[in-house]
């Protein structure tokens, strides 16, 4: 999704940690619909905070992992 991002011009290609703010702007909410839209089934019992919640602890970390093996 990080490569989407540039994709569509919301992102330079030589992305940084400088831009983790904006990143992180840009993917949570996108990974949460795409959670609902593909996984609607398996998560039906779970608080849309609670994913929201567990993504928004998660995802820095990812974005970290992204940045660092992209160097």
């Amino acid at each position: 999704m990080i490569y989407k991002l540039i994709d569509e011009g919301s992102l330079q290609a030589n992305f940084g940690m400088q831009d983790m703010a904006l990143i992180l702007k840009q993917l949570s909410s996108r990974i949460v619909e795409d959670i609902l839209q593909e996984e609607s089934e398996q998560i039906a019992s779970f608080d849309l905070k609670e994913i929201r919640k567990v993504i928004g602890k998660q995802l820095p970390a990812l974005i970290k992992e992204v940045i660092d093996a992209k160097k």
